[in-house]
């Protein structure tokens, strides 16, 4: 065995152990910590730690960016989850008891035979994959349906429709995977600046700017698709859930003509564990009272502070010069985005300004358009640059 391969095989293992010793404090934490106790927080710490040898440890078996990228955000997300179901939610030994015996059925559920550690620990650990909360006291709101009506899908119409959306997603991502690089000049660094630079940007350049930024988020949503459908389809094969557990993970946008409408749509898998530290910071700990405009500001401020540090760390990952990074601003920058949203909203209500329900749709559109195309070259161009759609892509390119 070569010193590479040792390597790469010692820090998969260690990638491995930090998910198991990962699992392992947040059950520890939830089935024998009550809320509030210190050892809560000290699990938070510990888990914090293992989060960071889980990022650490990619660098030496895992060489696709596109993967360390993917990984990356996923391992911060669940943090934050962790974070939130300890110290805001609270989830605590009853609560994981009475899921249990909710899955349970019914003539299980009504004998007096104990829960075993096993399924205490089950239970606890799947929560970590229940970003939304489906079927429990914590469900976000707004879930978007199956159907106008509410139907949910047998069992063998969900599976044929899931495996049917992964099958598309990977198969137009592939086929983004063989388009021609972009022009080097046109996702340089000083190009993502735009109102600094208007007198230099040509029509080509806002064309592409456009174009670009639309292919750049249908890849994202697609790749969020194949992904969560994917756990999915396991899930129920495999009997740890039912088609009801997994409802569609993006909405309509026919809301999306404001940025908190297509936000909200949109960001349902971190809903909860933005929302609710920074709710919980901005009401416990700096005592502003909900539904002022400055507690608004304040904790969209929180939300999306706490959204750019779960991204952040992919663009360190991928060792992308901190100068060049843009996912932060990327996501820190929305909250300023929402609020002066907000401020012109509540200058047209006072000043009875009224518009037809049209023509404001149709503005709100443009208005959101013109704000990721103006934003997303942050984030977006980078990722042009430092990543190859073939030897970095998460899906291999059609031949």
């Amino acid at each position: 065995m070569t010193p590479e391969n040792a390597t790469s095989i010692g820090g998969l293992v260690q990638t491995i152990g930090s998910v198991f010793l990962f699992v392992a404090v947040f059950s520890a934490c939830v089935l024998t910590a009550a809320p509030n106790q210190v050892e809560r927080y000290a699990g938070v710490v510990m888990l914090g730690g293992l989060t960071f040898v889980f990022q650490s440890s990619l660098y030496f078996w895992c060489h696709n960016k596109g993967w360390v990228s993917l990984l990356v955000t996923t391992a911060w997300t669940t943090f934050w989850h962790a974070v939130e179901m300890l110290l805001v939610s609270n989830v605590a030994f009853p609560d994981i008891k009475e899921l249990v015996k909710q899955r349970q059925k019914p003539a299980v559920a009504g004998s007096k035979k104990p829960l075993t550690v096993w399924q205490l620990i089950v239970c606890t650990s799947a929560l970590l994959c229940k970003w939304r909360r489906v079927g429990t006291k914590w469900q976000i709101p707004n879930l978007p349906k199956f159907s106008s009506d509410g139907s949910v899908p047998g069992t063998g119409k969900f599976l044929f429709w899931s495996i049917l959306k992964i099958a598309g997603s990977y198969l137009t991502m592939s086929m983004f995977n063989v388009a021609p690089p972009p022009n080097p000049d046109m996702i340089a660094l000083q190009n993502r600046d735009f109102f600094s630079r208007l007198d230099e940007i040509t029509k080509g350049e806002a064309i592409f700017r456009v174009v670009s930024t639309a292919v750049f988020f249908v890849n994202v949503a697609l790749m969020v698709t194949m992904w969560y459908y994917l756990v999915c389809v396991v899930s129920v094969v495999l009997g740890l859930a039912s088609p009801e557990d997994c409802p569609p993970f993006y909405g309509s946008l026919r809301n999306a003509y404001t940025l908190r409408g297509l936000w909200r749509n949109i960001h349902q898998g971190l809903r909860k564990c933005v929302s609710g530290p920074a709710d919980a910071f901005a009401g416990s700990v700096l005592r502003l009272p909900r539904g002022t405009f400055a507690s608004r500001c304040v904790r969209l401020v929180l939300a999306f502070s706490i959204s750019a540090m779960i991204h952040a760390p992919a663009d360190i990952a991928m060792k992308i010069p901190f100068a060049e990074a843009g996912q932060f601003y990327f996501f820190s920058v929305q909250a300023l985005g929402i609020i002066f949203e907000s401020a012109v909203q509540a200058i047209c209500t006072r000043t009875s300004i009224q518009f037809p329900q049209v023509l404001q749709k149709g503005l709100g559109y443009i208005w959101v358009i013109s704000w990721f195309c103006w934003v997303t070259p942050s984030w977006s161009y980078t990722m042009m640059r430092y990543m190859d759609p073939v030897k970095d892509g998460i899906v291999m390119p059609l031949k």
